[in-house]
């Protein structure tokens, strides 16, 4: 991945901030609540991906606070996850051809997300980095919207297609679903310290939601597209890099 080499920044801050013994896990006894436990933080992988030129089109803008009880941390997020640099079409199919044109049916899938989540996870430390896993319920709201639109193309001189931009678009149509999202999600992270009170995690979350149809709306004249409905989903999920501070 492009942003990888953003990791040499995290080392070049780590000599910057220097370490601290506090960070500093033990296996033979309990661990004891964290001298700043409070945690809040922000998703910068948009910044990150913009920085190094990643050509994603999801975007998740994300931010949470945890509460640490020793070994476990307590936390919750709130999520907004969308499609950026929409290009125009996933895929497109030829409806009819003539000896010097044919039309072609253009289709495109967009979604958008907000989500509340509430959970913990579970801490397993090294003295300056730690990884956990954690999981999560999610209570939210999500829009899924499906539409189609039609081009005609023509040969030219040269013998190649090209758009007809005389003729405009047409045979149009389109489903909008809106739905009531609940789910859950199991995360893995990996805690890199740059003192005791700021770090970067690193995390991973795979997670499974099925969503209940609250409205819709339909337009689709040349029957092309699903009825909205109820459906389940899974999503291996986005790595995140968050910044993240303790008090």
């Amino acid at each position: 991945m492009k942003f990888l080499a953003f990791i040499p920044l995290l080392l070049i801050s780590n000599l910057i901030f220097g370490q601290s013994d506090s960070t500093q896990y033990y296996d033979d006894t309990i661990i004891p609540q964290e001298e700043y436990p409070h945690y809040v933080g922000v998703n910068i992988t948009p910044l990150i991906t913009s920085i190094v030129g990643n050509d994603s089109k999801d975007i998740k803008l994300s931010a949470f606070y945890k509460y640490n009880l020793g070994e476990k941390n307590l936390r919750t997020s709130f999520n907004y996850l969308t499609l950026s640099n929409e290009v125009p079409f996933d895929y497109y199919k030829v409806e009819n051809t003539t000896d010097t044109s044919y039309n072609a049916r253009f289709f495109s899938n967009r979604y958008k997300s907000f989500d509340v989540r509430f959970g913990f996870e579970e801490l397993r430390g090294y003295r300056f980095s730690r990884l956990h896993i954690g999981a999560d319920l999610i209570l939210g709201y999500a829009e899924y919207n499906h539409k189609y639109y039609s081009r005609n193309y023509q040969i030219d001189s040269s013998g190649t297609y090209s758009l007809n931009s005389d003729i405009p678009v047409f045979g149009e149509g389109s489903t909008t679903g809106n739905y009531f999202d609940i789910g859950l999600d199991i995360s893995f992270g990996f805690d890199w310290f740059m003192s005791e009170q700021f770090l970067f995690t690193f995390q991973l979350t795979p997670q499974f939601n099925y969503l209940i149809l609250i409205d819709s709306q339909i337009n689709d004249p040349l029957n092309q597209l699903s009825e909205p409905a109820n459906f389940p989903e899974f999503k291996i999920g986005l790595f995140d890099v968050y910044l993240t501070y303790k008090f």
